[in-house]
């Protein structure tokens, strides 16, 4: 399920309209529409901003388990996007929690997928991804440890 989508869908499971979710993290009703309908990029500063506020980690945010990440048929163009990021993130190195690391990707891999929907130049996206790679591979440790 795509980041646009799953917003979406965590919005109405929540019983909230557009603007009630923009309000909740200062954004207008018209952000929010444009993000579901991926006239505009999910950033991972909205995801750390909007996923506390709804009691929820970005993972679950993302909605896959383990075993469905590891079905997906990830489009290999859009995963060179994400192997890009995690190639220059220094964290690679120092991630022993596997299950954090598939998170990170999974989350990356939306990320990724959103921008080319959205028409965004591949410059952009290998720039974006990579910038978005230790951040996100740090909310999944993070999160991991809390689970544990």
């Amino acid at each position: 399920m795509k980041a646009r989508e799953r917003l979406k869908e965590v919005r109405k499971g929540r019983g909230m309209n557009q603007t009630q979710l923009g309000h909740l993290v200062g954004m207008s009703a018209e952000q929010i529409s444009r993000m579901e309908n991926g006239k505009q990029g999910i950033s991972t500063e909205f995801l750390e901003d909007l996923c506390p506020k709804l009691g929820i980690s970005v993972a679950e945010f993302y909605g896959a388990s383990a075993a469905e990440r590891e079905r997906a048929a990830m489009d290999p163009a859009i995963l060179r996007y994400v192997v890009h990021g995690l190639k220059n993130s220094d964290l690679l190195n120092a991630a022993e929690d596997v299950d954090a690391l598939a998170d990170a990707t999974w989350m990356l891999y939306t990320l990724a997928e959103g921008m080319v929907e959205a028409g965004t130049p591949e410059t952009r996206i290998m720039k974006e991804v990579a910038a978005d790679a230790p951040k996100m591979l740090r909310l999944a440790v993070q999160q991991g440890r809390r689970r544990s």
